[in-house]
């Protein structure tokens, strides 16, 4: 993470245009953050990756882009098949904020074994892997900063690095994140189709609290 002139217009952005909706992605994360960090622990990646999670997505299960992205990490159908993530018409894998950040972890992980510099991977991730090669071998440099590379992924980079800094010291930047407080749950493999009313009732929820613990279920 660095400090440059870039980074310090993605604060400034930060600050004064998105402040509300990273307040409420700290609100979501409250219940993501440990998960995530742990994963990427298992990896041997930087904890710090779940400010990703922010810049993708705000870290909503449900977000979906134009370009058919869906889930907390912005997996396309054909790259979240790649990494065993199912998507039909009832079921959503790209959404199951466990498996999705599995598989962030391995691609992300790939991605910086394939370009040994964390810019490089991270603007990899938004615009593709053969995007970023390509730049690189008809620029003839391995220097994110001097890369001329699609508006969105020159703007991604710095985005991710001063959400970062934000995430350091969030006070400094007028956030007061809650304190994590991850669900608490079980898993429970249902071994044939049944209405999710008849398994709310078994678990002594309800229904909408099921969905939210389960936002994969997209047809159910």
């Amino acid at each position: 993470v660095v400090l440059n002139q870039r980074v310090k217009l993605s604060l400034k952005y930060l600050q004064t245009h998105r402040s509300a909706v990273i307040t409420q992605a700290f609100w979501r994360a409250r219940r993501y953050a440990t998960m995530m960090r742990t994963i990427f622990r298992e990896h041997g990646l930087p904890e710090e990756l779940v400010n990703l999670a922010f810049v993708e997505s705000d870290v909503n299960p449900r977000a979906t882009s134009g370009a058919n992205a869906a889930g907390i990490w912005q997996f396309v159908p054909s790259t979240a098949r790649s990494y065993g993530m199912r998507t039909t018409a009832t079921l959503d894998e790209r959404r199951d904020p466990e498996k999705s950040t599995r598989a962030a972890a391995e691609h992300l992980k790939s991605l910086y074994v394939r370009f040994r510099a964390w810019p490089l991977a991270l603007a990899a991730y938004n615009a593709g892997g053969t995007a970023v090669q390509c730049a690189i071998d008809r620029q003839k440099t391995r220097d994110f900063w001097q890369l001329r590379l699609p508006t969105e992924t020159k703007r991604f980079v710095p985005k991710f690095m001063a959400m970062t800094i934000i995430s350091r010291d969030p006070n400094r930047y007028g956030f007061s994140p809650p304190p994590e407080a991850p669900h608490d749950i079980e898993f429970l493999h249902v071994s044939q189709p049944t209405e999710i009313r008849h398994i709310a009732d078994a678990a002594g929820t309800t229904v909408t609290h099921l969905r939210d613990l389960n936002p994969e279920l997209v047809g159910s």
